[in-house]
């Protein structure tokens, strides 16, 4: 089943979709913990290239209960904090102006 991961992510590019999917089956199979760690890692990557930042994060805590996660993974890991708090906040600035129409005050 390795070997099949190292074909798929050395050799050919496949939609990110594909390689979750095929990601998901190899987590569901295993029980190797440092492969577990690899799958879950290589899954926040694709998670984060496509901005889905909740997902990220749940892949990076798993990473973190069963191991030290990486300077790259660390850096993904507050990356997409600070992405989702932005959507977060870009969300309730929506409402806000849904809400208020055109009679949002601005500080002076």
């Amino acid at each position: 089943m390795l070997s099949q991961y190292n074909y798929v992510f050395e050799n050919v590019d496949y939609p990110n979709v594909e390689k979750l999917k095929f990601l998901k089956n190899l987590i569901n199979s295993s029980t190797n913990t440092s492969h577990l760690i690899e799958y879950y890692s290589k899954r926040a990557t694709i998670f984060y290239e496509m901005k889905n930042w909740e997902d990220v994060l749940t892949n990076i805590q798993f990473v973190e209960q069963h191991g030290k996660i990486d300077d790259s993974l660390m850096a993904l890991k507050w990356k997409s904090k600070i992405h989702d708090q932005m959507s977060k906040i870009r969300d309730a600035m929506k409402d806000c102006v849904n809400k208020q129409g055109s009679k949002i005050l601005l500080p002076s």
